[in-house]
């Protein structure tokens, strides 16, 4: 299964893919590619997903997941103890294949309790990690400014190509309906 991920938080794309991997295997999912959207949350781990549509040959499907950043891993609000990290991935683990099982075709009255309310076991969930991404150096604003230039320049080349195919096809439309009109009108 392919997965394209779009990751808004600080959390390594690696970690978050094999998690939703996982899940989805363990969920049986059938999808072929999987649009999987990780966005910082504020407190709690949030899901939502999407059944798996069927087009043509095409299955796929979307989730939608807010994880909180380590820095709100500390005790909640609400007067709730600390978590330690274990604890938090095994949440996210546990949020991830509830929101498989809606890819699989599971709804909320089909779910036992435990699957509804993300409190089931996931031992598979010792063997991964969720590790913060390494900062990055800040990129000079001349080399950024040049390489959307050059984004810019390939995607105006690209756009050009395209025009002068459906320009060449229209002369070669033009052509045949002109030999067709010649034809007829003997």
């Amino acid at each position: 299964m392919k997965i394209q991920l779009i990751n808004k938080t600080l959390y390594r794309d690696d970690d978050l893919r094999a998690i939703m991997r996982e899940a989805c295997a363990r969920a049986g999912v059938a999808a072929k590619k999987l649009v999987f959207r990780v966005h910082p949350g504020k407190l709690h781990i949030r899901g939502r997903a999407t059944r798996a549509h069927e087009r043509s040959s095409l299955i796929w499907g979307t989730c939608t997941m807010r994880i909180p950043p380590f820095h709100l891993w500390g005790p909640g609000r609400h007067g709730e103890r600390e978590r330690t990290e274990r604890e938090w991935v095994t949440e996210i683990c546990q949020v991830a294949l509830h929101e498989a099982m809606h890819l699989a075709g599971a709804r909320h009255h089909d779910m036992t309790d435990d699957q509804l309310y993300c409190c089931m076991p996931v031992p598979w969930a010792t063997e991964l990690q969720l590790r913060t991404k390494e900062p990055t150096a800040a990129v000079p604003r001349e080399e950024r400014m040049a390489a959307a230039r050059a984004d810019r320049l390939g995607h105006a080349q690209a756009m050009l190509a395209k025009a002068q195919t459906r320009s060449k096809r229209a002369t070669t439309i033009e052509k045949k309906w002109k030999r067709r009109v010649a034809l007829l009108s003997r």
